[in-house]
């Protein structure tokens, strides 16, 4: 082999090793960048929704817990539907009241849609029992098939708000910190905005934009 033959293959090769490493670059910066700009989004003030017809900001995640009733809640019910979470716990005087009674707000505007429900997910759940979030759930008129207090593993809770819908959560002495936010999730299973739970404007932009996807045709896939 020549010395010019043996230049152009190892430049060759040298070629295929950057077109290489620059694609797999490329694939790892916007994977960051989109669960960056996701984690962004849910933390933001504003509220951050996507376009309507698009593909939604990401997909809402699978979870088994249980309910106010006690019995077993497993998300997959929730598929072909439209659904708000939110995370809080009953001892909170803080932002959760103030954001229950916005909740309340859209429970009340969506009720008596079939496709529609709400699940609102303890961070407390040592304390707050299905026995104690019935009584919770009775303070805001909550129809136990439409507005679901959950209780389930502290570790999963925390790992369903942080990794799952990418909200924070964590644990102070003698108390918890969680996001203020609600997620509001499509037919399909993906997130379609999130919204600051203490803030009327977003909370009546939320009414509005699930009001739009109810009356939607039912999607054939959904979470699972």
């Amino acid at each position: 082999m020549s010395k010019e033959s043996g230049s152009s293959s190892e430049a060759m090769k040298v070629l295929r090793i950057a077109i290489w490493a620059a694609a797999v670059l490329a694939l790892i910066s916007a994977g960051f960048l989109y669960f960056l700009t996701k984690a962004r989004l849910a933390e933001a003030g504003a509220t951050a929704v996507a376009e309507a017809g698009g593909g939604g900001l990401g997909p809402a995640p699978s979870f088994q817990m249980t309910d106010q009733t006690g019995s077993p809640f497993d998300s997959a019910s929730l598929r072909g539907k439209v659904w708000v979470v939110e995370f809080f716990f009953t001892r909170c005087t803080g932002v959760c009241p103030v954001m229950n009674r916005n909740m309340k707000k859209v429970y009340d505007a969506l009720k008596d849609f079939d496709g529609f429900e709400i699940v609102s997910i303890s961070v407390d759940p040592q304390h707050d029992t299905p026995e104690t979030l019935a009584q919770y759930a009775e303070q805001y008129g909550a129809d136990a098939t439409k507005w679901h207090f959950l209780n389930g593993p502290k570790d999963e809770v925390v790992r369903l708000s942080r990794e799952g819908f990418l909200l924070g959560t964590s644990e102070v002495p003698e108390e918890f910190v969680h996001s203020n936010r609600f997620v509001l999730v499509g037919r399909d299973g993906q997130i379609q905005g999130y919204y600051n739970g203490t803030d009327e404007a977003d909370v009546h932009q939320l009414i509005s934009d699930a009001l739009r996807l109810v009356r939607e045709e039912a999607a054939p896939d959904g979470v699972g």
